[in-house]
């Protein structure tokens, strides 16, 4: 092969080139830093000092959230104003070209004494990059949907599960003074019994509230802390209609009892459900009648022994699941009953609320267990946050939050159909 047809050309590198990369780049100024600029960021701040007025007097440590405005040319992350905000550390932001800063009296006093002073050429090149600096006002917390909702007249659909999100300040000691001071004005305001808190995982946490009218709403919005005032969707997954003839089909046609048994460690299933009472073949019982929620276990079972059928899925085998109901989860919800909180009892064996299963695997012949909290024995597999399927008589299932048709309850005698499944 002549050397014009080598398939590839070999070029050793030079360490001539390699150059390293110092990151950053020079200081950019975007106006003269004059008089009349620091007398206008001073004016600023003492603006937002003068809006907080009130909460640094309750408690001069409670912290507050001030909004710098860049200007359009400044929006680059090199251009960020870090040494201007020293005392006053940058907590987030929203637009591009909007910056979330934590202020409190004293950061407020430290910054302007060094915007009459500054102290370095970078400090110098912040305030040129700065269009504005403003408090949190009220109005801009609401979301443009529920305000839309109430001049439609409809704010009744969603005052009860309002969605209140707090500021982040990245400070656990910040966080936890915020969500004191929200609380404490929740009481002063009349809704001390009225909120819950809603966590997702261990970063997403919202408030959930019961309010009277949209005026509430803006008395909320007043608070220091509150960063968004939205309402909980409820979302649904359509499905076929069933009328009680449809679901009687779904017991009579033919199908073959399966010899697994699925142990549900939960609230408990309900005896009022004539589509699963059949197949529950034992119970045992961890938390005391008054305080048993049903509602999500008998979800869950309902969706292991119909959601195929419900939800119109195909497979290959379907078959009636035999159920051990162990009710070791209380009632969470105050909508609900009485509510309690789950103590350490001799249903938890980790801090990973793993179930004490091998003698009641013994005992019933539990092939699959099935947990509140996601957690099941292997093996099992996660179809996604809507499936569920049957595959070579195994039980395959992700059952934290499934959201499927497939709850029936009894109410007044009569059959009610569930039509969506809501997720808040």
């Amino acid at each position: 092969m002549s050397e014009k047809n080598l398939p590839i050309l070999m070029i050793s590198p030079k360490e001539s080139d390699i150059k390293k990369d110092n990151g950053g780049g020079t200081i950019e100024f975007f106006d003269e830093v004059t008089p009349e600029l620091q007398a206008d960021i001073i004016n600023k701040f003492e603006s937002v000092l003068e809006y907080y007025d009130d909460v640094f007097k309750e408690d001069d440590k409670t912290p507050a959230v001030g909004k710098i405005t860049v200007k359009s040319k400044a929006i680059a992350k090199s251009h960020k104003p870090n040494d201007f905000c020293r005392n006053c550390p940058i907590i987030g932001g929203k637009n591009l070209d909007e910056i979330y800063i934590r202020v409190s009296k004293k950061s407020i006093e430290e910054t302007v004494s060094l915007i009459k002073s500054p102290p370095s050429e970078k400090f110098k090149a912040n305030l040129t990059a700065i269009s504005d600096i403003e408090p949190i006002l009220a109005d801009e917390k609401i979301s443009d949907e529920l305000a839309i909702i109430s001049s439609q007249g409809n704010f009744d659909d969603v005052k009860d599960r309002i969605k209140i999100k707090l500021f982040d300040f990245n400070n656990t000691h910040d966080n936890d003074q915020i969500s004191k001071y929200v609380k404490k004005k929740f009481e002063e305001f009349g809704f001390s019994e009225e909120y819950d808190t809603i966590t997702y995982g261990e970063q997403i946490k919202y408030i959930k509230i019961r309010v009277n009218s949209y005026d509430d709403i803006i008395k909320i919005a007043s608070i220091n802390g509150i960063q968004s005032i939205d309402f909980f969707q409820r979302y649904a997954i359509s499905t076929n209609e069933f009328i009680e003839n449809d679901m009687q089909k779904f017991l009579n046609n033919n199908q073959s009892n399966s010899e697994i048994t699925i142990g549900i460690i939960d609230g408990g299933m309900s005896d009022e459900n004539p589509y699963l009472r059949p197949y529950v073949i034992a119970r045992e019982e961890y938390v005391s009648k008054q305080y048993q929620n049903t509602y999500h276990a008998t979800f869950i079972a309902s969706t292991i022994q119909y959601g195929n059928e419900l939800n119109g899925l195909v497979t290959t085998s379907s078959k009636r699941y035999k159920f051990i109901d162990i009710v070791a989860v209380p009632n969470g919800n105050k909508e609900y009953g009485p509510t309690i909180i789950l103590v350490k009892m001799n249903l938890w064996k980790s801090s990973k609320n793993r179930w004490k299963n091998m003698l009641h695997q013994h005992k019933y012949g539990i092939y699959h267990w099935v947990w509140k909290t996601g957690y099941a024995t292997n093996p099992y597999q996660i179809w996604g946050f809507f499936w569920i399927t049957y595959k070579t008589n195994m039980v395959y299932s992700f059952l934290y939050q499934v959201a499927t048709l497939a709850l029936f309850h009894l109410g007044n005698g009569q059959l009610q159909k569930t039509c969506r499944r809501s997720i808040e």
